[in-house]
């Protein structure tokens, strides 16, 4: 019940998480693919593409995730390595206040999903939902585009099962800080 989300793992955490039975990971790269293939070949794979994550408050696509023109390359790698991609994963970035980045996402997943040779099953959707409701963006705005591409795109009888980071959906609204401002200095 545990995806191993990180796109990049150093090698002993990657040890590790198979040793604890952890088969669902994250990957972006051939270079990761490589990692795997040796210290957790049964490992069940989710292939993490990057997205436009412009529109949110901490984009993540400038770090992690494959490129679309290179997805053929890493499909391939993993493919000749023996190890099995599930799915695809993505993250629109932490923040993000613009939902049909989350409709461009899914196309994009589907894009992959037709690339592959072998079945995929799981999109991990990542995260990126408010965590409070506010006049320009609610939760509510986000899962109905969000609905509407999945329905479009991945409908029941793909069979394709969706999963969903929702870390700050969660945490955001977890507490509050008060502070008092006893100065300030204008430089």
């Amino acid at each position: 019940r545990i995806v191993y989300a990180n796109p990049c793992k150093p090698p002993a955490h990657l040890a590790y998480a198979a040793h604890a039975g952890i088969r669902l990971h994250a990957f972006d790269s051939e270079c990761e693919l490589e990692k795997t293939a040796q210290l957790a070949p049964r490992a069940q794979l989710l292939l993490r593409i990057a997205v436009d994550d412009a529109k949110a408050q901490c984009a993540l696509s400038n770090k992690y995730g494959a490129a679309m023109h290179e997805v053929p390359a890493v499909l391939a790698t993993a493919e000749r390595l023996g190890l099995h991609v599930r799915g695809v994963s993505f993250h629109v970035g932490s923040g993000c206040y613009d939902p049909s980045a989350y409709a461009d996402a899914v196309a994009r997943a589907d894009e992959v999903f037709a690339h592959a040779r072998a079945p995929m099953d799981v999109l991990d959707v990542g995260g990126g939902f408010p965590g409070v409701d506010t006049p320009a963006l609610a939760f509510g705005d986000v899962a109905a585009v969000l609905r509407s591409a999945l329905d479009a795109r991945f409908p029941a009888e793909r069979a394709v099962r969706i999963i969903a980071e929702p870390g700050r959906y969660f945490a955001a609204s977890a507490s509050t800080l008060a502070t008092s401002v006893i100065g300030t200095k204008h430089i």
